[in-house]
């Protein structure tokens, strides 16, 4: 086994394990705190602080990378509200009412419920459309006069 593998498969174990550990304590604590909708918000604004603190160094440069264009600077807050601040919410609302080893097994096996639920719901987003892939040819036919560019002096064309 190569180096980069070995250092691949033990970074993914101690990140298992920092996950499962974090999942604990914060099971444990959203329960102690109350409102699990406040606990996620003052762990996430402390973490978004902490974070900027340490970026803030590499933002200051003459190239900085900061958005400017108001559009971008909405775009990255319906990101954080949308992909960060619901998917936390909801999972800690669910590790309040729920106990840490269950809410640890849904959330690490997140990627089967959305690849069982993907194919239900988009399957019936998609009836009656056609796909892409349908209105191409098929590979063998390649080159044929059904998907190679005419020019106008072709016969076939006329």
């Amino acid at each position: 086994m190569s180096s980069t593998r070995a250092t691949g498969i033990a970074l993914a174990f101690v990140t298992a394990l920092i996950s499962g550990v974090a999942i604990f304590v914060n099971g444990h604590a959203v329960r102690h705190f109350g409102d699990a909708t406040v606990y996620t918000t003052a762990k996430n604004a402390v973490a978004g602080v902490l974070l900027l603190a340490l970026a803030a160094p590499l933002l200051g440069g003459p190239r900085s990378e900061v958005p400017t264009i108001r559009k971008h600077r909405l775009g990255l807050a319906a990101i954080a509200v949308i992909g960060g601040s619901v998917p936390f919410v909801l999972f800690f609302e669910g590790l309040a009412r729920a106990e840490a080893t269950q809410a640890a097994f849904i959330q690490k096996t997140l990627i089967v419920w959305v690849a069982l639920l993907a194919v239900p719901l988009l399957t019936s987003a998609w009836a009656g459309r056609t796909s892409p892939r349908s209105r191409c040819s098929s590979p063998g036919r390649r080159g044929s006069s059904a998907t190679r560019a005419r020019s106008p002096s072709d016969p076939a064309r006329r």
